[in-house]
């Protein structure tokens, strides 16, 4: 559950709203370039934010063909904020899967796709049976938290997000 500041739960309950919104993109190395697009530059998000699932389409106008970069693996925080006040409450990270660029209405767009942690281990398909040895001691939650910081057991996958997300996964 998000906590708002006193002023940003006032600016929700007027009767007109002034919605914005950000797109903070960090490269997937550590040190890696980060972008934030606005207002200015986003044409449309289509977010949900689901308890097991996070996933995003974001469109971003690309008129000046400013955006050249490669983004797919890029891990993107979606906020939201009213104006005044304007601070902005930050959603669980995404991460970008899909980059599309394309013309809509005679105008350079580009098209994110983005999906969350939860989505992405659907897709990496860690839902299969998994029988613990047992002399084993381990919880489940010591399972997941060694899956996650990528002391991947030899029967897990390869995936690793990282560490830092950790700490954001409630087991």
């Amino acid at each position: 559950m998000r906590t708002l500041s006193a002023a940003s739960e006032a600016a929700q309950k007027r009767s007109t709203l002034t919605p914005l919104y950000r797109l903070a993109l960090t490269a997937p190395a550590s040190g890696g370039t980060s972008v934030t697009y606005l207002k200015d530059r986003i044409l449309s998000i289509d977010h949900s934010e689901q308890a097991y699932s996070h996933r995003a389409t974001v469109l971003l106008d690309n008129h000046d063909e400013a955006i050249t970069a490669n983004l797919i693996g890029f891990q993107g925080v979606i906020s939201y904020a009213v104006e005044p006040p304007g601070t902005y409450s930050a959603c669980a990270p995404l991460y970008v899967i899909d980059q599309l660029f394309h013309y809509s209405e005679g105008v350079l767009v580009v098209t994110l796709t983005m999906k969350g942690i939860p989505d992405l281990i659907a897709d990496d398909k860690a839902n299969a049976d998994f029988e613990q040895e047992t002399a084993d001691l381990k919880t489940v939650k010591d399972i997941l938290t060694e899956v996650i910081k990528g002391v991947l057991p030899t029967w897990a996958a390869s995936t690793v997000w990282a560490s830092a997300e950790t700490e954001k996964v409630k087991v």
